[in-house]
This record gives C-alpha cells, structure tokens and sequence, in this order.
C-alpha cells in the first residue's frame, strides 16, 4: 500500500494496482502476457519516483 503526494492510496496484488482517490477505486490490471512470471503468485508494490510517476513492481 502507498499514498502518493496527491493523497491517492495505492494497492498492489496480484491482478494488478488500485488506486482510491478517498471516494472510489480505479482499478489497473496487469496483462501477465507480458509480463515474464517464473512462479504462479506475484505480487505487486508501488512506489512514486521523482518526477511523480507511479511505478508497479513486480516481485515472486
């Protein structure tokens, strides 16, 4: 779970990121076609870089 500078709320799981604005969610999922997965759980984490993107990352 991360909140960003704007004070959005973001989760990471396995399908992909939400993101909760403090009145709704707006889900991202993740098209595992494309993304190379050895194991069959991933999890995801959210972090927010320098220039205020928000960047999912992987991890098995």
């Amino acid at each position: 779970m991360y909140e960003d500078r704007s004070g959005h709320i973001w989760f990471g799981s396995d399908n992909g990121v939400s993101r909760y604005d403090g009145k709704s969610f707006q889900n991202f999922k993740m098209n595992k076609a494309t993304v190379p997965v050895t194991a069959d759980s991933v999890h995801i984490s959210v972090y927010q870089e320098q220039f205020r993107k928000i960047i999912p990352c992987t991890m098995m």
